[in-house]
């Protein structure tokens, strides 16, 4: 658990079998500026080579991070 600006922020890491890297962070959605809307699907964007996804869940904002395509990512969160 880290403290970021004020915000408590968990990152959980995780590998896939071909030991690929998915880095997701959690925190609570209150306090941020345009949070994703809960139950809404996951976005997907692309920062030069890194798959970003944001979603809500209840009241908290996750962000997924990870070299993998949003095509190999999408299945796993959704």
């Amino acid at each position: 658990l880290y403290d970021i600006d004020g915000h408590p922020v968990s990152l959980e890491c995780f590998l896939l079998p071909d030991m690929s890297q998915l880095h997701l962070y959690t925190t609570p959605s209150s306090g941020l500026v345009n949070p994703p809307t809960p139950g809404a699907a996951p976005e997907f964007t692309r920062d030069g080579d890194l798959t970003l996804a944001t979603w809500a869940a209840g009241e908290q904002t996750l962000l997924l991070v990870s070299h993998e395509s949003p095509e190999l990512l999408r299945p796993l969160i959704t």
